[in-house]
């Protein structure tokens, strides 16, 4: 019999179930930039275990956060704290420095990570609703004696109809004796100077047409 084949794994992207998933993972990598810095090359030499320790953390945390089977995880999971090439005519010095080199270059991968998580919780934020124009606020009602009735007109409502300089006039009339703030003795003025108006006949004759157009404008 032959030899089954053995089934070639699945390498698919990770899919978060939420924004807080997320920022723990985002939080995992911060504590690992953390450890990354706190490795001081003049203190720790290139081969030292606690470099194998915070390499191992960076595995282990690649794992957790994008899964096995991700491309991140296939991609970055040998983490090694160094910056240029393994060569064997290299002297200490050379390989400390590498160490020395491959700490910052470390942290800008870390830094790639976090900055692909907060991409992805883009995914998980609705776009805000798109807001309605603003609506022309109606024209107040005012009150316009008219044929000695008084009615609540608002500007969109007045016509050629039921506006003219008298009716205006009326309406002046009527706010000035129900004012509190004007004395009583300017009111009786203004009063008789409206009178007078009202029955000058060059008032009476104003166009109704270029009073409408002039309050609707207003």
């Amino acid at each position: 019999m032959g030899k089954r084949k053995t089934p070639t794994p699945v390498i698919k992207p990770t899919e978060f179930d939420s924004i807080e998933q997320i920022d723990r993972g985002i939080r995992k990598f911060r504590r690992l930039i953390g450890k990354v810095n706190a490795l001081d090359p003049k203190a720790i030499r290139y081969d030292d275990q606690e470099i194998d320790n915070v390499e191992a953390d960076m595995h282990n945390t690649l794992m957790d956060v994008f899964g096995l089977m991700s491309p991140m995880f296939q991609k970055l999971q040998h983490p090694h704290i160094w910056h240029g090439g393994h060569n064997t005519g290299d002297t200490e010095y050379d390989r400390q420095d590498k160490f020395a080199a491959g700490i910052p270059q470390t942290v800008k991968k870390l830094e790639g990570l976090i900055t692909h998580l907060e991409e992805q919780k883009e995914d998980f934020i609705l776009p805000e609703p798109e807001r309605p124009e603003p609506q022309p606020s109606k024209p107040s009602a005012s009150h316009v004696s008219i044929h000695g009735n008084v009615k609540n007109l608002s500007l969109g409502d007045l016509t050629e109809q039921n506006i003219s300089a008298v009716v205006i006039l009326n309406v002046m009339a009527d706010a000035i004796e129900q004012s509190t703030d004007i004395p009583e003795a300017e009111k009786k003025s203004l009063l008789q100077k409206i009178r007078g108006l009202a029955t000058n006949p060059y008032v009476v004759n104003l166009g109704s047409h270029a009073l409408i157009e002039l309050l609707k404008g207003l």
